[in-house]
């Protein structure tokens, strides 16, 4: 939970603004239902992974995006 607004719009002002368009998004998010996984996807999240985490995971997942680009 953030003060101001919520991770979604946080992404669509991320993804929305020419300047920061292409960064990478990646959601963590304890609902990562398969309603929050297509929430993230309209918003412009390129992964979701649910909570509790595997910090390797995440760390693996960072690394390909990374690679990626």
């Amino acid at each position: 939970m953030m003060p101001r607004m919520d991770g979604w719009e946080a992404t669509r002002r991320i993804k929305g603004d020419e300047r920061t368009k292409d960064s990478t998004v990646i959601a963590v998010s304890a609902h990562a239902q398969t309603d929050e996984q297509q929430n993230a996807r309209q918003v412009g999240c390129d992964d979701l992974i649910p909570k509790p985490y595997d910090l390797e995971q995440l760390a693996d997942l960072v690394r390909q995006r990374l690679a990626a680009h």
